[in-house]
């Protein structure tokens, strides 16, 4: 019988495609021992799977290398079960694996940063859950594919930080990223974030990179393309080497705003 515990999960695997044991020990055990017995017998069950993967490549990304679980088939029938949905059993290709990997650890940094962080929580979602869809007769096409949407609220009052996420491997070349920031742009104009999402303002694009050599070629292309929304932009190198108590609060991210010269904030700068 699955507890809420596996089913949770579950949920995130599905949501992230791809976590090691040790990131999802971080999130949901306190022993890794037990975090590998538990996974084993999902895996046994067929609602994990497991993936091939390269050790000294999650090194150079900074992850620790181990297990690396997918979603299994049984999974996948729970969860159309669950949801109502009929999505297919999908094997990842090998480069997608690792940059969900990648963006995984950077949820489960900002998941240990929270818990330091009393007087604030946080909810995310990952690609599947944010992904914006048009649909025309029996014709489904994809406008904007953000990585994830991250959602900082403090209880007791209406504070709140929103940012969409994009876990940048510097795997794809700078006009492609221009792509990616018109497509932003578009949507940003097109104003259908109002209806979907009932937010007052369009949310900042966060951009994890891999380096600050790569972080700073980024900044250069989102201050020449002029982007019409707000841009942030650091590298997991320096958010790694904060103590989770500062992640949120310090001042990290390079801001590049509409109108206004780049800036040095945090997470939970005022906005």
């Amino acid at each position: 019988m699955l507890t809420r515990r596996d089913e949770d999960v579950l949920l995130t695997v599905d949501e992230l495609g791809a976590l090691s044991v040790g990131q999802l020990t971080r999130l949901y055990w306190q022993s890794l021992s037990t975090a590998r017995h538990r996974l084993r017998k999902l895996y046994d069950l067929h609602l994990l799977d497991r993936s091939e993967y390269n050790p000294a490549r999650m090194i150079r990304l900074g992850l620790q290398p181990g297990v690396v679980y997918t979603l299994g088939k049984a999974g996948r029938l729970w969860l159309n079960m669950r949801t109502g949905k009929k999505e297919r059993y999908v094997l990842h290709p090998l480069n997608t694996l690792y940059h969900n990997l990648a963006l995984a650890e950077f949820i489960v940094i900002l998941t240990e940063a929270v818990r330091h962080a009393e007087d604030w929580q946080m909810n995310w979602q990952g690609e599947r859950s944010c992904r914006i869809v048009t649909t025309r007769g029996d014709r489904r096409r994809v406008l904007l594919e953000p990585d994830g949407l991250i959602i900082f609220n403090r209880p007791g009052d209406d504070s709140h930080r929103y940012f969409y996420l994009e876990r940048d491997l510097g795997t794809e070349n700078y006009a492609a990223f221009q792509r990616k920031i018109r497509r932003y742009g578009a949507f940003f104009l097109g104003k259908q974030w109002r209806t979907r999402y009932g937010w007052s303002r369009f949310p900042p694009v966060l951009v994890v990179t891999n380096n600050a050599g790569r972080a700073r070629g980024l900044i250069d292309v989102i201050q020449q393309a002029k982007s019409p929304i707000s841009w942030g932009v650091s590298d997991i190198e320096t958010l790694i080497s904060l103590g989770r108590a500062d992640l949120l609060r310090a001042n990290v991210w390079t801001v590049l705003s509409p109108g206004k010269p780049p800036r040095q904030l945090s997470l939970l700068s005022d906005p």
